[in-house]
């Protein structure tokens, strides 16, 4: 199997749930903050992790002990996206899905 246990430690191919995680976590963060970073030249979509991901957790209350200020789910643009973590959360998982195709989305991790 591509990415499997034999490729875990030396291996060049990244397993499917790896490569579906890390598609997903950066349309879905691309989604968020589409209309914060509008009109701004971008590589394409953020790297997986960072403050990005922070600003989102939190913005779904997933570090309570610190306050949201902002609502980071807010359609600013009218672009007609979900205005929910939730909402967002699943249009990243479909984007996703329909950007790779079917599976094996053997990867190299380049």
């Amino acid at each position: 199997m591509a990415g499997g246990e034999d490729q875990w430690v030396a291996g060049t191919l990244r397993a499917d749930a790896w490569v579906l995680q890390d598609a997903w976590i950066r349309e879905t963060l691309r989604l968020v903050f589409a209309d914060e970073f509008a009109g701004q030249a971008s590589s394409g979509r953020p790297a997986a992790g960072g403050a990005l991901q922070r600003a989102a957790a939190r913005a779904r209350g997933d570090q309570a002990s610190i306050p949201t200020l902002y609502d980071w789910f807010q359609d600013r643009s009218g672009s007609g996206l979900p205005t929910t973590a939730e909402g967002l959360i699943v249009l990243g998982l479909d984007n996703t899905l329909a950007e790779l195709g079917p599976t094996p989305w053997t990867s190299t991790g380049a």
